[in-house]
Parts: C-alpha cells; structure tokens; sequence
C-alpha cells in the first residue's frame, strides 16, 4: 500500500475551494436549449440511449435543431 503525501490543512482548505465538487461541473452544451426530437429530452435535459441512459453528447437532430433555431449560425 503507497501511502499519499501530507498535505497541510491550509493547502487542503485551499485546493477544495477551487475544485469544484464531485459529479458538480457543468457541461457547456448549448444545444440542451431545445427539446430533442429524438429521444424527446426535455430542454436542459441530456439526451438519453433506447435503455433511458444518459448520454454524454447529444443527438445529431437534436445539434440540427438547435442550429435552426439560432438562424443556421453555428
């Protein structure tokens, strides 16, 4: 068994505060704004596999439909 360094509270303390906390961090996918016509994700919703998994993308209709809906501007 390796044993991990010590780290002193102070840096411990400060390390947290800039790591944002497990499972917490956004994923900046603008195309979440629409409903997906595929799966029927609702909107802010991931799109989701026939077995209701979470994807960690989105379906292509879903990027087509978000591109219309900005005006064709990707």
């Amino acid at each position: 068994m390796t044993r991990r360094p010590y780290v002193p509270a102070e840096a411990r303390a400060a390390l947290a505060a800039a790591l944002p906390a497990y499972g917490t961090a956004k994923v900046d996918q603008p195309q979440r704004e629409v409903e997906c016509p595929k799966c029927k994700a609702q909107p802010g919703r991931p799109c989701t596999a026939p077995t209701t998994r979470p994807l960690s993308g989105t379906h292509g209709s879903r990027l087509e439909a978000w591109t219309a809906q900005q005006g064709g501007q990707r």
